[in-house]
């Protein structure tokens, strides 16, 4: 799945994270945390389980 895919409606309507490879983010960094800047959930998998979630930081 690329880094460049949209968030994806889940069965009850709301955003599903977008999931990445740590393979493919490791060469994505600069351009995962600035979608997580932007508010979005990524879940980085390792052969497609999930093993870490990014997310933003509230702002205080």
């Amino acid at each position: 799945m690329g880094t460049h895919r949209a968030r994806e409606r889940g069965e009850c309507g709301l955003m599903e994270p977008v999931r990445i490879s740590l393979t493919e983010a490791k060469s994505q960094w600069g351009k995962l945390f600035a979608r997580v800047e932007a508010g979005e959930e990524i879940i980085l998998t390792r052969r497609g389980e999930p093993v870490a979630r990014l997310v933003p930081l509230e702002k205080s």
